[in-house]
């Protein structure tokens, strides 16, 4: 029941991460676009990034980069700006 709650928690988590860059640029249309970026800000919600650890911030920043410039509309420009 606890692990239930807990991945239940972390998609509400990953979907207010998705909303939130939503209000910034706009996602594309495609459903398939959607759950893309979507997996992208469950990873990114539920990545923990150490402040001491170089490695943890190296490999966390390009995925969460990735996730912007596939699935956002806009420039390159804004996707580097809001993510």
């Amino acid at each position: 029941m606890m692990v239930f709650l807990g991945y239940a928690v972390s998609a509400a988590v990953a979907l207010l991460v998705m909303n939130t860059a939503e209000r910034f640029l706009p996602i594309k249309r495609r459903f398939i676009w959607r759950l893309l970026f979507f997996i992208f800000c469950y990873l990114e919600a539920n990545t923990i990034i150490i402040v001491g650890d170089p490695l943890n911030i190296i490999l966390a920043l390009p995925v969460f980069l990735l996730g912007f410039l596939l699935c956002c509309e806009g420039t390159v420009q804004a996707k580097l700006t809001i993510a």
